[in-house]
């Protein structure tokens, strides 16, 4: 089993985000944009990261395919796809690029679905929470249950690092997504 965290519009935030990080033994940690801090510092330097709309780094993509665990993730921020309007455009790219799960922030809005053959993440706001009612991470976990079917686990926590059940969803993928 592998395990990731997903942060996204941390909006300066990095005592919080130290804080989240030093919390769990993560593989990789994903951040979909809105750092808006020097991502040279750590934890930020340790992160694969996108740009969001209020970034102004030209060293961090807009948005890039990751391979991680027997998966292609695709991150964006998501302002680029007009997210806050529907996640189709996002689910075409996903489409185009062969993902199976993307990765997206922009509305602070937690979501966790399964459309399509394809994951799709918003781990929601540390900062400032929309649709939910406090801030919120996603610590994803990915096991080999069988040949050929992945489980895919999405666990929310809130800012006190407490499980919220009602966020947190289970998929299971077969290997021919």
């Amino acid at each position: 089993m592998t395990k990731a965290l997903v942060i996204s519009d941390t909006h300066g935030l990095i005592h919080e985000v130290r804080e989240v990080v030093h919390l769990g033994s993560y593989d990789m940690i994903f951040h979909c944009g809105d750092y808006c801090t020097d991502e040279e510092a750590l934890p930020f330097s340790q992160m694969k990261m996108v740009r969001g709309n209020n970034d102004f780094s030209d060293v961090i993509p807009m948005e890039q395919v990751v391979e991680w665990s027997g998966l292609r993730i695709f991150m964006a921020h998501g302002h680029t796809y007009q997210v806050h309007d529907s996640l189709l455009g996002l689910k075409y790219k996903a489409e185009e690029v062969g993902a199976d799960i993307v990765l997206f922030g922009h509305t602070h809005y937690p979501v966790a679905i399964y459309d399509g053959g394809t994951v799709f993440i918003n781990p929601g706001s540390l900062r400032q929470p929309r649709g939910f009612t406090v801030p919120t991470y996603v610590v994803l976990e990915v096991d080999q249950q069988e040949e050929k079917k992945i489980q895919i686990s999405i666990t929310y926590y809130d800012v006190k690092h407490q499980k919220v059940e009602q966020l947190s969803k289970c998929f299971s993928l077969s290997e021919s997504n």
